[in-house]
């Protein structure tokens, strides 16, 4: 059977296996004994299965451990070895177990040659006080309630124990959000988490003095219907959980700014917000859409707006930030920059523009009424103050010019600043002295532009 199997080229014997695997294709259901059966069938193709059979292991129970654990240290009569095979590592934990076996983990891992390693928590799971609050004989899974990793021992271990690189958390209700907090920054691994539906028994807030600091290098946060289920409960969860506004270095006005623009731009009907940081380009990504979605990919059609933000290069720490805009096939740009900058004698806080490519199936109508609005989202941000404590005193009017198609519907000094192309619209928001522009041209401007076909 030796020479039966080595007669077929081994490239077609890959290309099968990788077409009857979901290694490529997550998607595709893949039924493992099909493939256990024909690398049973003899060493040579045994030698070509197994790294697909064994890439992705999924581990359910204390039992699975302990056979994996017993397999990886079984003599390999066929090269190459389990441990050399297995690059993924699925944990499910759903519902409360009898023991604690989490963090027997690490044994599996440290044998492992770059592996990544996922942790899923479901249902059914609900923290207790805190250790450092609750003495050690009362951490007991008898007590009725089930505790996150780490809890349900008498000793606390070092998060070294638990090598998880992304942690999924999916219908889960959690006494506060330190809890989860604190479970995520122990993890010294950690890239992504993912929050489905985590709703939880206290408000969703965090005082400041239990705030923890990141140890690990999270740098993607997934918040999908939890809490209440509003915009802002997801907003709040991700940005608390990934300690954007720590690790960014913003103060609370310039924070508390952005927050409003998103808040702004964002539909309040979308029920899903994933935050993704570069702390060594000063860049957080805000993606939003109105489906629970796992993947961070900001191509991904799943996510109807993606907004950039970014430190002008000439701006130093805790005073500046631009915001970038993506509304599904639309790219356009808003820059926020904090403190003010003095651009020809007049004061500018947004130059909102935008550029997009003419669809057979979309109207320009349509771009022009989603600019609008996000141009009235500005305005209301400065009419209901959120600006205020950025601003100088003695420039609070806004003026709004549109350029659309090529015709402009008010004269702009700035207009060789904005798209000159026929398939471009664009507005540009500029802040000026009062004595300039009256308060009460901004109505009139929207109102003009909203006219304008």
């Amino acid at each position: 059977m030796q020479e039966a199997g080595a007669a077929l080229p081994p490239e077609v014997v890959h290309m099968i296996v990788t077409w009857a695997s979901r290694i490529y294709n997550p998607a595709k259901k893949f039924d493992r004994r099909g493939l256990a059966a024909c690398s049973a069938l003899c060493r040579h193709w045994a030698k070509i299965i197994r790294p697909t059979l064994f890439h992705t292991i999924i581990i359910r129970s204390h039992l699975d451990l302990v056979e994996l654990l017993a397999l990886m240290d079984a003599t390999a009569i066929v090269r190459p070895p389990i441990t050399d095979c297995i690059q993924d590592v699925i944990v499910e934990h759903r519902g409360a177990q009898c023991c604690p076996w989490l963090h027997r983990i690490y044994q599996v891992w440290k044998r492992l040659v770059r592996p990544t390693v996922e942790i899923i928590l479901e249902k059914s799971w609900i923290t207790a006080p805190s250790p450092e609050y609750m003495p050690s004989r009362e951490l007991k899974p008898s007590a009725g309630l089930g505790l996150l990793p780490g809890q349900a021992l008498p000793i606390t271990l070092p998060g070294s124990l638990y090598p998880f690189f992304r942690v999924a958390l999916h219908s889960l209700k959690l006494r506060r959000v330190a809890d989860l907090v604190r479970f995520v920054h122990r993890l010294p691994m950690v890239l992504e988490c993912d929050l489905r539906n985590v709703t939880f028994v206290e408000d969703l807030t965090l005082s400041p003095l239990r705030t923890l600091r990141i140890r690990g290098p999270l740098r993607a946060v997934t918040a999908s219907d939890c809490g209440d289920g509003t915009l802002e409960a997801q907003i709040f969860l991700a940005s608390t959980v990934l300690a954007a506004r720590e690790r960014l270095h913003m103060d609370d006005p310039t924070w508390s700014s952005l927050l409003q623009t998103v808040r702004y731009s964002v539909p309040q009907s979308c029920s899903s917000v994933a935050m993704d940081i570069n702390e060594s380009e000063d860049k957080l990504f805000i993606r939003s859409g109105k489906l629970p979605v796992g993947a961070l990919e900001q191509k991904d059609p799943s996510w109807g707006i993606v907004i950039e933000v970014s430190r002008p290069k000439h701006a130093e720490k805790n005073h500046g930030m631009q915001v970038y805009l993506t509304h599904n096939r639309v790219w356009s740009a808003i820059k926020l920059t904090l403190p003010l900058v003095s651009l020809n004698g007049h004061i500018f806080i947004f130059r909102l523009s935008a550029r997009f490519i003419m669809q057979t199936d979309i109207s320009p109508s349509s771009y022009h009424g989603y600019y609008s609005q996000m141009a009235l989202g500005v305005y209301r941000l400065l009419s209901r103050g959120a600006l205020d404590p950025c601003l100088p005193s003695g420039h609070v009017s806004l003026v709004v010019f549109r350029k659309f198609a090529g015709i402009s519907t008010h004269q702009n000094p700035y207009q060789d600043r904005l798209p000159s192309s026929q398939n471009s619209a664009s507005y540009a928001i500029s802040l000026q002295p009062r004595a300039e522009y009256p308060q009460t041209s901004v109505a009139q401007g929207f109102a003009q532009n909203e006219r304008t076909p």
